[in-house]
């Protein structure tokens, strides 16, 4: 009676990819506060996260007042609680579920891992008869959204539930071809819109985004001057990689292999500088919005297609054009580490304010359903 409940459990963000069983499971904080916040009869009155990452700490006791206080994590982004929470069945998209959620919304997950629906790594499933089977339990779906993954519906022209498509590869048109089922796709390159809706596909520009829950500052010792994460395949990346042996050459370079998730976040914030380069396409990649979201300055080439309508250059990020251009700007941003900072955190700034997957989620919503 008037007695507290204390709660010290791991911290979902540093344990991405292991397996939930029935006695394990792994909250990000903004979920457990959510969990706990809108439990009628308790409420918050502590709560804190260890710096790096390890777990949760969180007090609570007998409400004194309403159930459900807690925002959601969208609310803290700025982004309003839905008046009618949706059902929406999405396969594959790690992020775009978790954001749906974020936003306060059910999401029934199709994947091989951490889903609703198990299915096999690659697998097709029909749509249709997995609707039919959601609507015999009592379900009913407002939204499908398929992710790009190596899964996808079948069926889709049988089924009358709103229908996205989120493809991230969209210079592969023969997807556009498919898309053409969808009542709407979403592509983050500004320059295929076009391509995609000469072959029929109902296309809309969705930016890449970060998920400020994984990708976040750590207080780690700057060793580096300048980090990458990423591919450098032959012919695509040619470019990326003649440039990446000009740093080396030139200053203390961090570039481990496969960083996904905190240990991305861990590896940049080991560093004072990100180094991106598009691809042979001139591709508007992850890179930069999952490194500002870490508050790490990020040194990008100067493309189009949609970088300089989404952050500013030297406000946000930097941006560069020829080799010159770059050891410039490596070498003054080194050696002005307060003008530094300040651009990482006014980028880190604008990721969270404007580019989290959760603005991405909210954008498709409002999109299909018409706001």
């Amino acid at each position: 009676m008037g007695g507290y409940l204390c709660l010290i459990v791991p911290d979902g963000r540093a344990v991405p990819h292991r397996s939930e069983t029935a006695h394990l499971r792994f909250h990000a904080p903004e979920a457990l506060l959510r969990i706990v916040g809108e439990t009628e009869g308790l409420e918050v009155v502590q709560f804190d996260t260890i710096r790096d990452g390890g777990s949760c700490d969180l007090v609570a006791r007998k409400a004194r007042h309403v159930p459900g206080r807690i925002p959601l994590r969208g609310e803290l982004l700025g982004l309003p609680r839905p008046a009618r929470p949706l059902t929406v069945l999405m396969y594959s998209g790690i992020f775009y579920t978790k954001a749906a959620e974020d936003l306060g919304h059910r999401v029934i997950s199709v994947w091989h891992n951490h889903a609703d629906v198990l299915v096999p790594h690659g697998t097709d499933i029909d749509l249709p008869a997995l609707l039919d089977r959601l609507r015999a339990r009592g379900v009913a779906v407002d939204l499908v959204v398929e992710v790009d993954g190596p899964s996808q519906f079948s069926g889709l022209e049988r089924v009358s539930v709103p229908k996205a498509q989120v493809v991230f590869h969209c210079w592969a048109l023969h997807r556009a071809d498919r898309g053409r089922a969808f009542d709407h796709n979403f592509v983050p390159q500004p320059d295929f819109v076009n391509r995609w809706r000469e072959r029929g596909a109902r296309t809309h520009w969705l930016p890449h985004a970060a998920d400020p829950d994984y990708f976040r500052p750590y207080d780690l010792p700057e060793e580096y001057d300048i980090g990458f994460l990423g591919k450098t395949y032959p012919g695509s990346h040619d470019e990326r990689r003649r440039l990446l042996d000009l740093l080396a050459a030139r200053c203390a370079l961090h570039y481990p292999l496969d960083r996904y998730f905190d240990e991305a976040s861990r590896a940049y914030a080991r560093c004072r500088l990100v180094f991106n380069r598009s691809s042979s396409l001139g591709d508007l990649n992850q890179r930069p919005f999952e490194a500002m979201a870490c508050g790490r300055l990020v040194l990008t080439d100067r493309i189009g297609n949609g970088l300089p309508d989404l952050f500013r250059d030297r406000e946000h990020l930097v941006m560069y054009g020829d080799d010159r251009e770059l050891c410039e700007a490596v070498e003054h941003y080194l050696a002005h580490p307060d003008e530094r900072r300040r651009i990482a955190a006014a980028g880190r700034r604008e990721v969270l304010a404007r580019h989290t997957y959760a603005h991405r989620m909210d954008t498709i919503i409002r999109t299909v359903f018409g706001g």
